[in-house]
């Protein structure tokens, strides 16, 4: 086989990782969305509601209080500040990329949106899981008891971890002439586990 025929091949599966990634990357953003709905201060759509919430106000759809992409501005209370809302997005998403890809002490691609909602919710009034996980259950279309790594899938369909934290790279021939890729790195933010898990904290 010609090198010619390998990098082209090569070229190809490169392209595949990086739609894998694009495509997984859709779960956690969907899930992202429906939370910023339930926190209160953002539509389906990710738009900002400017109605004066703490999401809406610090630019945090998940009214976050670790900031997960090292990109804060500062804290207001509890929560991160982001400069805009695409950075808050960006928190959320790797937050919920922890849970999917079981990088989280809290949760798994197994967990469901009323497990999560237990620990998400945790200085919130009675009641308020519930509700909360309702929210986003609804933004979804599913029911609370739905695992988050079933989002987006045909009922039946095996569970797989958002792939979006590891791309493998592109494919390389080696000294020998053979098809080789890379060893894949994965990208993983930093344990944090204060133990106050809850109050939107998980990561």
């Amino acid at each position: 086989m010609s090198a010619t025929v390998l990098l082209a091949i090569g070229a190809l599966i490169a392209v595949g990782f990086v739609l894998l990634k694009t495509t997984a990357g859709g779960v956690a953003h969907s899930f992202s969305l429906a939370i910023g709905v339930a926190e209160g201060g953002y539509d389906a759509s990710g738009n900002n509601l400017q109605n004066g919430t703490a999401p809406s106000r610090n630019h945090n759809p998940g009214d976050l209080t670790i900031d997960t992409i090292g990109k804060a501005t500062g804290k207001s209370d509890d929560f991160v500040v982001y400069a805009t809302d695409a950075d808050g997005y960006a928190a959320l998403d790797a937050q919920v990329n922890l849970w999917l890809t079981g990088e989280s002490a809290n949760a798994t691609s197994d967990s469901t949106i009323a497990q999560i909602s237990q620990f998400y919710t945790t200085d919130s009034p009675p009641g308020a899981q519930a509700d909360w996980a309702s929210n986003v259950a609804s933004v979804l279309g599913v029911s609370v008891d739905t695992p988050i790594g079933q989002i987006g899938k045909p009922a039946g369909a095996a569970a797989t971890p958002d792939q979006s934290a590891a791309v493998a790279p592109p494919a390389a021939i080696d000294s020998s002439g053979d098809l080789t890729l890379a060893s894949a790195s994965t990208a993983t933010l930093d344990q944090v586990d204060d133990s106050g898990e809850g109050s939107e904290e998980d990561v």
